[in-house]
C-alpha cells in the first residue's frame, strides 16, 4: 500500500510534527471545520490525531498536486469525524462546538443516503454513541453528552417556550445543534430524521404532552423511546 512522507510546523516553530502515513488516512481539508476549530485549541503536536493527517494546513499550494498525483481525498474518511469530536469535546465548550456537530452529522446523512456509509458503518455509529465515554452531542445546559441510559433522556425540542418550562428537569437534556438561519431551520426536521437511523434513543418533542408523556415513562422505565410527530 502506497504511503506518504510528510512533515509541518506547529504555533511553536521549534516543534516539528513528521510522520509516514498511509495515503488512504490522508485528505485535503475539512468542510464541516471540526479540523480547523481542533487545530485553534491545540498548541501541542497531534500526530495520531485526524488533524495531523491533513494536508491544506501543511502545503496550501499543492492541492492539484496531492489530488491528482496521489489521489489524496477531498475529506476525512466519516468515520473520523467521531474522534475528532471526541477531540473538539475535551477542549472547548458545548456551545461551541455546537454547530460543528451538526454539519457533521449532516455529512454522516448524506454518507447513509449515498451509500458511502455501509450497514457496518451505521451500526459503529450507532454503538459508538451509545458509549458512556463518547460525550460528543452538545446540549443546551453546556454539557456534552453521549446516548447512554445513565445520562438520562436526551431531547430535540421545536418550541423555544417548552424547552424553557423543562430544561432545569433532572436527568432531561436537550440537545444542541447551534443557531440555525431560516433555511436550516426548513431543513432540520428532513436532516433530523436521519438522526433516528443512528439512533433510537433520541426524543422528538413537539408539544407538552409529548414531554410529559415521554418523562414519565422515563421515569419508571429508565429506558428512552423514539417519538417522532
Amino acid at each position: 500500500m502506497k504511503a506518504l512522507f510528510y512533515y509541518w510546523i506547529t504555533s511553536n516553530l521549534f516543534s516539528l510534527v513528521y510522520g509516514l502515513s498511509k495515503l488512504i488516512e490522508l485528505f485535503w481539508h475539512d468542510s464541516t471545520g471540526s479540523m480547523e476549530q481542533l487545530k485553534s485549541t491545540v498548541d501541542q503536536p497531534l500526530t495520531n490525531s485526524p488533524l495531523s493527517k491533513m494536508l491544506c494546513n501543511v502545503y496550501p499550494g499543492l492541492h492539484y498536486f496531492f489530488f491528482t498525483k496521489f489521489g489524496v481525498a477531498e475529506n476525512p474518511p466519516l468515520l473520523g469525524y467521531l474522534q475528532s469530536l471526541l477531540q473538539l469535546s475535551s477542549t472547548i465548550l458545548p456551545s461551541q462546538a455546537a454547530k460543528t456537530v451538526s454539519d457533521v452529522f449532516e455529512q454522516w446523512n448524506d454518507g447513509m443516503e449515498s451509500g458511502i456509509l455501509s450497514s457496518e458503518d451505521i451500526g459503529y455509529l450507532k454503538k459508538s454513541i451509545h458509549k458512556k465515554k463518547t460525550t460528543i452531542l452538545p446540549t443546551v445546559q453546556d454539557k456534552c453528552i453521549s446516548l447512554h441510559e445513565s445520562f438520562g433522556l436526551l431531547c430535540r425540542c421545536d418550541d423555544e417556550h417548552l424547552k424553557k418550562e423543562f430544561k432545569n428537569l433532572n436527568n432531561v437534556d436537550f440537545l444542541c445543534f447551534g443557531d440555525l438561519n431560516h433555511e436550516e431551520k426548513k431543513s432540520f426536521g428532513i436532516r433530523f430524521l436521519s438522526y433516528f437511523r443512528i439512533s433510537e434513543s433520541l426524543c422528538f418533542l413537539s408539544n407538552k404532552e409529548t414531554l410529559s408523556e415521554e418523562v414519565s415513562q422515563h421515569t419508571r422505565t429508565h429506558t428512552s423511546t423514539t417519538i417522532s410527530h
